[in-house]
């Protein structure tokens, strides 16, 4: 965990003074003892970038403190995937559509303004 906290920051895990180490560890500690995994630590990063902005700095408390959005976004993402999979199971060509393509098929099928075309 100490080592997924220190490459989401781009530290240098040897050469961390001993204070710094110490929150390192400490944070590391507590996300251990919620269960999470360094690949949902390298995830937090994301969330809080898109959270904050990626111009923001904020240290690895921040990804204690928003644990909570952090592992209901990481489950969401878990889920997605799963239910791509079993889609794909059965229909191995398929591709999600963008948001764009889902519109652009309502509206042939229901019209602009919610009524059936004829």
């Amino acid at each position: 965990m100490y080592q997924a906290l220190c490459d989401v920051f781009g530290w240098d895990a040897e050469r961390l003074p001993r204070s710094a180490k110490t929150r390192v560890l400490k944070v590391g500690k507590e996300l251990r003892d919620v269960g999470a995994t360094p690949e949902q630590v390298r995830f937090a990063r994301g969330v809080l970038d898109r959270r904050f902005g990626p111009d923001r700095l904020y240290g690895p408390e921040a990804i204690a403190l928003w644990w909570g959005e952090v592992d209901k976004q990481w489950r969401a993402k878990e889920q997605a995937r799963r239910k791509l999979e079993l889609v794909r199971a059965v229909e191995p060509e398929y591709v999600p559509l963008t948001v764009v393509e889902n519109r652009r098929r309502w509206y042939e099928m229901v019209g602009r303004f919610g009524r059936p075309v004829k």
